[in-house]
């Protein structure tokens, strides 16, 4: 394709041939002139029935406006005016040659006339998409052969929407359609309202989550089961928890989220009853198990709505929120747990003010969480113009809150507002697929084991603590839950707000460096607290094997013996072991900051558009959620078996440091040496990207 430069050089030679054959007397002398009076004679009698093809150019709107000598000051190429005859010349038509069939009004039809330029006589201005031709005299050596055509070229009839007010300019990802029941094109008060709305019931669902840390022994003797069978009143809801939220993902995609949203709230807010009116470990169990069923629709379908409803430039701030929020009242809630389980009643009251807070959340959501599931690809596919929509436009002019806005709100409000067009199987099949791509393997196996050893020792707290010799009550064992609030909630809040780390986090070498802080903070903070309490328990028993053996008197070996309270407490700090627990905390979110960029660079890769990416990266995070709490359900539940002593649980936290070096080691090799290929096998897993497509079977400037 020739340049814009060879075009005007072009153009500038032809122009001086003009001038030259118009100082020059012409050799060819004008036919008479037709009707139409549209044609000019260029050079010879030719017969134009034909059009020529070879040395062939479409006359640009540029090369036009240099043609004419008004090109603008910016194309930096003058031209000299033409002369008065060619700016100005007479039409004469070109006289067809013996045996030709072509007449005026076969000329008249054809839009696109070419005109030879290689001896003119005459040359008058030249159309847009006119073709010319073009000597070999004038075409450049090095230009193409190839035709340049700028009539071609469409163009998107859906203009460009940007956004408005303090972000006035910035291009709005992903593009509204033009349905106002579209939820990027509410207002910014309602998406607030709806977020908000979802959040109340986040925090109240992780405050359920470890309501049990502080009060674990409190139910062993109430409930009289051992340790393990009440650590199963966290665990099994995690692993239920789990199975709930893949269902969730897939009866979105054909219900919607509102209807799973009600269905979770209002199981959440019954089995909340139930559990303060347990008496017995049976009856705790099963309202514990349909918790966790509510529990993991809001942790897989949140993300998404906040996906749904904000763009962009807004997501950052919202997701961010919500994260903090997650991370503080997850890890905040034993404090105040353990502070409400000190009455006679004790564990039941949790229940009891968690039920008051969860019938306004019952509210919120039936009244401020609309349907936020939209099928944009179906308005993105026509005009601004002819883009379907449903929604009746009010009668009533705009003006205050009325009842008829009122009833047009609550109209919005229905149960089931949505269903799918499309309920393909390979799109339901998409979350499934999501937890075996390879990027969300590889993550849950470099963070698994920083959570899953936050959530074993949180649940064994109480099991080590609560009985001699340090016999602490549970707003004591709450408040070793101080450093995981802070320092988990001040990890969470860095990654997820500091302008540094969203300039740098989707480079690959950062991620890996993200990884190996993350490890080490959880090598140093589980080996440390391994040592530590192994220390502090091996002290007092040597001091009183000691004493024994110097056949010290019954009451000076009492002073010594590890069964006293004196023996041991004295020797342990509890704020040494609250800052490692915060310490892990750090670790374990430090490596979940890497989670997001980098599932967004597979999704990035292996989505055809901005859609389907948007609705990948709901899938793989929430399949990383769901390994997370699967496997955090297990750890909890076995741990009491194998960390029922202070040594044995020291052995625990040894092969928890130890695991995690050496996977992350090996994760992060694989990650240095084959990063392309597993975000090629990402979109192979999940039905995205053909392979075949990706081997080069040729040249790169092979062409059909």
């Amino acid at each position: 394709m020739e340049s814009l430069a060879d075009l005007a050089r072009v153009a500038r030679r032809a122009q001086e041939d003009a001038q030259r054959a118009a100082e020059a007397p012409s050799p060819v002398e004008p036919a008479p002139a037709a009707n139409n009076g549209a044609s000019f004679e260029s050079g010879p009698k030719q017969d134009v029935s034909t059009p020529r093809t070879p040395n062939m150019a479409i006359v640009p709107p540029l090369i036009q406006d240099l043609r004419l000598g008004s090109a603008p000051p910016s194309a930096g190429l003058p031209l000299p005016p033409l002369p008065a005859a060619a700016k100005s010349p007479t039409t004469t038509p070109t006289t067809p040659g013996p045996g030709s069939t072509n007449d005026s009004r076969a000329g008249a039809k054809n839009s696109i006339e070419p005109i030879s330029v290689t001896t003119p006589a005459r040359i008058a201005p030249l159309n847009v998409g006119q073709r010319i031709e073009i000597s070999a005299d004038y075409r450049p050596k090095t230009s193409s052969t190839k035709r340049l055509s700028f009539g071609s070229a469409a163009s998107s009839k859906r203009p460009i929407k940007y956004a408005r007010g303090r972000h006035a300019g910035i291009e709005l990802s992903p593009q509204p359609s033009d349905d106002d029941n579209d939820p990027l094109n509410w207002p910014l008060w309602k998406k607030d309202l709806n977020l908000a709305a979802l959040l109340v019931t986040v925090a109240l669902i992780q405050v359920m989550k470890t309501v049990f840390v502080s009060v674990n022994v409190v139910l062993e003797q109430t409930l009289n089961r051992s340790y393990t069978a009440i650590a199963a009143l966290t665990g099994a809801p995690l692993i239920f928890s789990a199975l709930t939220g893949m269902v969730a993902l897939v009866a979105s995609r054909v219900y919607g989220k509102r209807p799973v949203y009600l269905a979770a709230t209002a199981v959440i807010f019954f089995s909340s009853i139930w559990n303060a009116a347990a008496t017995d470990f049976g009856n705790a169990l099963a309202a514990r198990i349909f918790q966790g069923m509510g529990w993991g629709v809001f942790d897989s379908l949140v993300l998404g709505s906040i996906h749904d409803t904000f763009f962009e430039h807004e997501r950052g701030l919202r997701v961010a929120i919500y994260q903090i929020v997650s991370v503080g009242t997850l890890w905040g809630g034993p404090m105040l747990g353990g502070v409400a389980s000190q009455n006679p009643a004790s564990w039941q009251t949790q229940f009891q003010i968690l039920c008051s807070f969860q019938a306004v959340s019952v509210l919120l959501v039936a009244l401020a969480v609309p349907e936020t599931a939209f099928d944009r690809a179906f308005v993105i596919r026509n005009t601004p113009s002819t883009a379907g929509t449903w929604k009746q436009p009010s009668l009533r002019p705009r003006g205050q809150v009325d009842v008829e806005k009122a009833r047009e709100y609550l109209t919005t409000m229905k149960p089931v507002s949505y269903n799918a067009r499309d309920q393909d199987r390979d799109l339901l099949l998409q979350a499934p697929r999501a937890m075996i791509a390879p990027t969300t393997i590889m993550l849950v196996s470099a963070s698994f084991i920083p959570f899953s050893a936050l959530w074993s020792i949180a649940s064994s707290l109480s099991m080590l603590f609560a009985h001699l010799p340090f016999n602490m009550s549970p707003s004591q064992i709450g408040a070793l839950m101080v450093g995981p609030f802070i320092l988990g909630v001040l990890t969470t809040g860095f990654f997820a707000l500091t302008p540094f780390w969203q300039r740098i986090k989707s480079c690959p070498k950062i991620g890996l460096i993200a990884l190996a802080t993350g490890s080490i903070l959880t090598f140093v903070a589980t080996l440390t607290m391994g040592l530590y309490t192994q220390m502090a328990m091996a002290t007092p028993m040597a001091a009183a094997a000691s004493s024994a053996a110097a056949g010290t008197t019954p009451a000076a070996a009492s002073q010594t013996s590890p069964f006293m309270i004196d023996g041991v407490a004295k020797n342990v700090s509890f704020p040494a072991i609250g800052f490692l627990l915060g310490l892990l905390a750090a670790g374990a979110y430090t490596l979940d900051a890497t989670v997001r960029p980098t599932i967004r660079r597979s999704t990035s890769f292996t989505s055809s558009n901005l859609g389907i990416a948007l609705r990948n990266t709901v899938d793989m995070e929430g399949a990383v959620s769901i390994w997370r709490a699967l496997i955090a359900g297990i750890f909890v539940i076995g741990t009491p078996n194998i960390s029922w002593t202070f040594s044995a649980m020291a052995g625990s936290l040894f092969g928890f440091a130890v695991t995690q070096m050496v996977l992350i080691v090996f994760l992060g090799f694989v990650w240095w040496r084959f990063d392309q290929d597993i975000i090629r096998w990402d979109g192979v897993v999940m039905k995205l990207v053909d392979l075949g497509s990706l081997k080069r079977s040729g040249s790169y400037m092979d062409m059909d």
